[in-house]
């Protein structure tokens, strides 16, 4: 009769532990599923938006990217007097608001006949930096909003909305 005992105490505490086994699995799975209908949603567990865009700029898909073509190659600003002679080579893209296609097809002619005057924009602000500046954490994202910005102003229009490097290089 102890030897019955014994073993319905061991039938007993399997089923608690498949019991229990069962209660986190299905805990588990819960968990699994609530993650995944909410992956995507800006306030799922607290979170905010991944990035801030600005109104006014077009998505990359509303963007029309035109390419300046062969690497640009040039010599930096010198640090300083003693400081060895360093360039830079970098493959320069250009994103055009496509939202009025119209007026887009009008800029992208404009750049068209114009690329020597975008390249050599281009070169005079490359050639004011020096390495130092642009081997900064944020110097691509500096050099890219000098860029945006005087080639805005030379067309005197907001159409290029987007600087891109393909290429960087600081030799």
């Amino acid at each position: 009769m102890a030897e019955e005992t014994k073993g319905g105490n061991n039938k007993g505490m399997m089923l608690i532990i498949v019991a229990m086994l069962a209660i986190i699995i299905l805990a588990l799975a819960g968990v699994a599923v609530f993650l995944i209908m909410n992956m995507g949603s800006d306030d799922a567990m607290g979170s905010g938006p991944v990035q801030n865009w600005e109104a006014d700029t077009p998505s990359v898909v509303d963007q029309r990217i035109f390419d300046l073509g062969d690497n640009i190659t040039t010599n930096l600003l010198s640090s300083g007097p003693g400081a060895p002679n360093r360039f830079v080579v970098v493959n320069v893209s250009l994103g055009i608001n496509n939202l009025d296609e119209e007026e887009a097809n009008e800029f992208w002619v404009t750049l068209s006949e114009r690329q020597p005057v975008v390249r050599d924009a281009v070169t005079s602000i490359l050639r004011r930096s020096t390495a130092e500046e642009l081997e900064r954490t944020d110097g691509a994202d500096i050099l890219r909003e000098d860029i945006l910005n005087a080639l805005q102003s030379a067309f005197a229009s907001p159409m290029i909305v987007e600087v891109y490097f393909n290429a960087f290089a600081l030799h």
